[in-house]
């Protein structure tokens, strides 16, 4: 991967992740009622329900997770996480972590 291209992609998951966790804050705030009432969506709606903000940019950075795995295994994801943190932060860092659990999970050697 080239600096641009690792830039690019740098700069995309930002722009992602920033989207998530600005509306996963505002979707806590209408949350489920209870924790029975969020398994009951979970069970019938999935992990990305359509209607959930959230959504598109969870699964979007997931899938760039899983295709980095796909490509490059552990070491390519840990070299883009690595840029991420440097450029922005060991904060916004760990969210990416958070999103990548289980895409790593299915390329850890």
């Amino acid at each position: 991967m080239t600096e641009t291209q690792l830039d690019r992609l740098i700069d995309r998951i930002d722009r992602l992740l920033s989207e998530y966790l600005a509306l996963r804050s505002a979707s806590r705030e209408n949350g489920p009622a209870s924790i029975e009432d969020g398994m009951e969506s979970i069970l019938r709606d999935g992990l990305y329900p359509p209607d959930e903000p959230t959504s598109i940019s969870r699964r979007a950075l997931l899938a760039i997770g899983e295709t980095l795995g796909l490509v490059g295994g552990m070491d390519l994801m840990l070299q883009v996480h690595a840029a991420y943190e440097k450029k922005f932060g060991i904060r916004k860092a760990n969210s990416l972590s958070a999103r990548w659990d289980s895409a790593a999970e299915l390329w850890f050697d």
